[in-house]
């Protein structure tokens, strides 16, 4: 009942939502999937110049017409109450909170999405059980890869993440597949020098026989500016706010699951390519220590596969830093509890699953010596 009275109220007003984050991305997704249209965002980071967010505009909540006739949805995690009762004290009659927000999620799920991201995925079809009989190897960013003798995997499938180009002997890998999940890349706190510079970082190290999956609402925009001389295969994924789920969800032809890490999105698109034995490395899981760093403007707790540099901790300060405790460690959570689930559907469907990592904190998934694969 909440659900439908929810939406029947919200289809009544011209809708703005604050916050263009994730949360405010999801729930103008959520509510065009139930025929509800977004007139406008509002969002501090308006003062910086972002004028426009997914096709709508963007502007201060102070330059925002003040009249019954508007709901305001407030999706930041951070002090969503008292943005809430901020809003109200400039005369916004109608407010919605991220909590009631969530709520409406878990009741009423989204089902649907847009046409065009249907296509789109669609597209993945020809993945399914394409490498029935095969081993891959899932390469993370963990500062452990830089024990591991990366040549050997020369003539395997292998799957890397993120910025894992920047780790050493990165072309000795000649990855096959290469995930980007998280919105930090794609974010409009980052300003558009840094966006085309991270693009050509990307062009300049994935090789033409590398098939790339980017996240289609984060970033098919950015996909579109920067991408359109790309020499890779330029795939996508969307994944949904669904962290409970089952087998029958690993369908990339539609939403995935919120899985906590790009790693774990690599292993389920793995499973759903058919590989029978997944093979984990780098897979360290100690990124906790380089959220709480960024948060606290600490470079030396930030940890990956290379040396530290500058603009990547400046990037992972203007995201994560944002981001508050309670939804850092919501994640690992998240994180932890689907790889011991993931570990179990792999057990169920006889995929052979071993982590080859040298050291790390997971405790949930078999241990494989990397050398003894080869030797």
């Amino acid at each position: 009942m909440f659900a439908e009275l929810l939406l029947s109220n919200l289809r009544q007003f011209k809708i703005v939502v604050y916050g263009i984050g994730d949360n405010g991305l999801y729930t103008s997704r959520y509510l065009k999937a139930n025929g509800i249209d977004v007139e406008a965002f509002a969002d501090k980071k308006a003062v910086k110049g972002v004028n426009e967010f997914q096709g709508r505009p963007c502007r201060k909540i102070d330059d925002i017409i003040v009249d019954n006739r508007t709901c305001v949805i407030v999706t930041p995690l951070v002090d969503n109450v008292q943005i809430v009762e901020e809003i109200k004290k400039m005369g916004f009659t109608h407010c919605v909170s991220w909590r009631e927000m969530s709520v409406l999620f878990l009741i009423n799920p989204m089902r649907e999405w847009d046409l065009e991201c249907q296509a789109v995925l669609k597209k993945n079809e020809k993945y399914k059980n394409a490498y029935q009989g095969s081993r891959c190897f899932i390469v993370g960013t963990g500062p452990s890869i830089q024990k591991q003798d990366l040549s050997k995997l020369k003539d395997e499938f292998v799957f890397t993440v993120n910025t894992g180009y920047k780790m050493k002997n990165f072309e000795d890998l000649c990855s096959n597949f290469h995930l980007f999940v998280d919105s930090m890349y794609f974010s409009q706190e980052i300003d558009e020098v840094e966006q085309k510079t991270f693009a050509d970082e990307v062009k300049e190290n994935l090789g033409k026989d590398t098939i790339c999956f980017f996240p289609y609402s984060k970033a098919n925009k950015f996909v579109s500016k920067y991408f359109s001389d790309a020499d890779f295969s330029i795939n996508y994924l969307e994944e949904g706010l669904k962290a409970d789920w089952d087998k029958e969800a690993i369908d990339f032809t539609r939403l995935t699951p919120l899985t906590g890490t790009v790693v774990l999105t690599a292993v389920l698109l793995a499973i759903y390519m058919g590989f029978d034995e997944i093979n984990l490395l780098g897979c360290d899981c100690t990124d906790i220590l380089t959220s709480i760093g960024s948060k606290v403007k600490n470079a030396d707790m930030v940890s990956y596969a290379w040396d530290n540099d500058k603009r990547q901790q400046n990037r992972l300060e203007k995201t994560l830093g944002n981001r508050s405790f309670e939804s850092i460690y919501h994640v690992q959570y998240i994180k932890f509890k689907n790889f011991r689930y993931i570990n179990s559907i792999c057990d169920y469907m006889g995929i052979k699953f071993f982590d080859c990592t040298e050291g790390g904190l997971l405790d949930c998934v078999k241990r494989r010596k990397f050398e003894d694969i080869f030797s």
